[in-house]
């Protein structure tokens, strides 16, 4: 039984080690790190593939999109499109908070984890003894999502990516975002903001959608956003969020993202890290500009153009492989998906569990969150990879 295979997106990518054989393979949720390696298991052996429905959609989209983002990079992929068509087969879809039995003697349950619309976290029952396996999390409610749903468990697997720090509050986080964007277009300009394809664009579109300016979305960002008002049970209110999307302006072709770069406006395109897709276009019209501004809305992995941007001022044009400068304004806002250390530590009291295992964290994050967890009496295991651990 696995939860989650997935890809790490750098170049090179670097993926795991699939098993020799699982029983079944449960996805929490639909980012790349999670489910990209999903058709490479179902490729080697045939198994039921748990998940929302949601999920599964979204998957599909990025996995095909990883493919054809891996072959213009020019490193090898373990899978190709025909496979992720023959995953379909071992699809199971589940809702939020419906029993059902995945191996003899073993139930599981589907909870909301608030990370990204369709994201879960699988409850495992197995002779009276209960196991939560988090996936990525995030207990605060967000324009977009509710807070995570947590049940009770006695032994809870909970991700550590923020153990070590505390998020700004949302709402201060919109207005610093707002106005930096609104100074932006006051001095003439164009504020671009890089975005998630999944679950971050479209938070972002319902944060713009009183604001007084042209919005125009680019990218993978429209068909995730399309797909995730078609699924509408698994946001707070479909009805806000089609709103804002219809705020908007879709761009489809080459010649309109030229002929807007020359009006102040906003623009929401992916690729969130700057490694891809339309963003880089936008880059090469506006970064040499003072008077506009990228406005990064997640967290830049070291490696990619996001980074480099934060750290060297500058980022690689993924086609002439050449250094482009960057003269316009450049900030980083906290919109994260993840609990952070006091979330973390919330959601571990309402799951009340004897024993904690940490993962998906820093080797500081994980060391901060379990001298933490610790500290309130847990008993906690912070497992080295490839560690077993007997419960």
């Amino acid at each position: 039984m696995v939860f989650d295979l997935g890809v790490l997106v750098s170049e090179p990518p670097k993926y795991p080690t699939l098993p020799d054989y699982a029983d079944s393979l449960t996805l929490s949720h639909a980012h790349l790190d999670h489910s990209g390696m999903a058709p490479a298991l179902y490729k080697k052996q045939s198994l039921p593939i748990y998940a929302t429905e949601l999920t599964f959609q979204l998957s599909q989209v990025l996995q095909e999109d990883n493919i054809k983002v891996t072959e213009q990079q020019g490193y090898p992929l373990p899978y190709n499109p025909k496979d992720i068509q023959k995953s379909i087969t071992g699809r199971i879809a589940m809702g939020y908070r419906q029993p059902r039995n995945i191996h003899s003697g073993i139930s599981m349950q589907l909870y909301d984890a608030g990370h990204i619309p369709g994201s879960a976290s699988p409850l495992l029952e197995l002779e009276g003894r209960k196991l939560l396996y988090t996936g990525d999390i995030n207990d605060k409610d967000t324009r977009l999502l509710a807070g995570a749903d947590v049940p009770e468990a006695d032994i809870l697997v909970m991700e550590s990516t923020y153990g070590d720090r505390l998020h700004p509050l949302r709402d201060s986080s919109e207005k610093a975002l707002l106005a930096a964007i609104n100074n932006t277009l006051d001095a003439g300009g164009v504020a671009l903001l890089p975005v998630f394809a999944v679950g971050r664009s479209q938070e972002i579109l319902m944060v713009l959608e009183k604001l007084d300016a042209p919005i125009y979305l680019d990218g993978m960002a429209k068909l995730a956003t399309k797909i995730t008002i078609a699924n509408g049970g698994f946001v707070r209110d479909a009805l806000e969020l089609r709103r804002a999307a219809n705020h908007s302006t879709w761009i489809e072709h080459d010649h309109q993202r030229r002929e807007l770069t020359n009006e102040p406006c906003v623009i929401l395109t992916t690729a969130g890290m700057l490694n891809g897709g339309p963003v880089i276009q936008y880059m090469r019209s506006l970064a040499g500009d003072r008077k506009n501004s990228i406005l990064l809305t997640g967290y830049q992995v070291e490696g990619t153009n996001g980074r480099l941007l934060l750290e060297k001022g500058h980022i690689i044009d993924p086609d002439t492989k050449g250094r482009l400068p960057v003269s316009a304004s450049v900030r980083q806002f906290d919109f994260s998906a993840h609990a952070d250390q006091k979330g973390l530590l919330e959601i571990a009291d309402k799951a009340d569990p004897s024993e904690i295992i940490l993962m998906h964290g820093s080797p500081e994050a994980t060391a901060a969150l379990e001298a933490k967890l610790s500290e309130e009496g847990y008993k906690v295991h912070a497992p080295e990879i490839g560690e077993t651990i007997e419960l």
